[in-house]
């Protein structure tokens, strides 16, 4: 079971979770003609549902049964028949 916290709040349980590995390849991007950025190609992402969820800004936590914590960004919500479904990018994975 994963659960969803907002600011250490309970939001709701993650119902179908899938998480999709990016590149780990790190590429240079010239940025104003002369710097250079470095950054992943892809990041990593997850995708999952849950219940009714109004979207609110910030860094969100996942939290599974055994106190691994991935952090995410929201990137996509959507919500249709009383679930949301949101795809998000993971900013890190620790243990709590």
């Amino acid at each position: 079971m994963i659960n969803l916290y907002e600011r250490g709040q309970l939001i709701g349980t993650i119902q179908q979770f899938e998480f999709h590995q990016g590149h780990k390849e790190v590429v240079s991007v010239p940025f104003g003609g002369v710097h250079f950025i470095q950054g992943r190609r892809e990041a990593d992402v997850v995708t999952f549902q849950l219940p009714a969820f109004h979207d609110s800004n910030g860094i969100h936590e996942l939290v599974d049964e055994e106190g691994n914590v991935m952090e995410i960004t929201f990137v996509n919500v959507s919500s249709s028949n009383n679930t949301t479904f949101i795809k998000a990018y993971v900013q890190s994975i620790r243990k709590s």
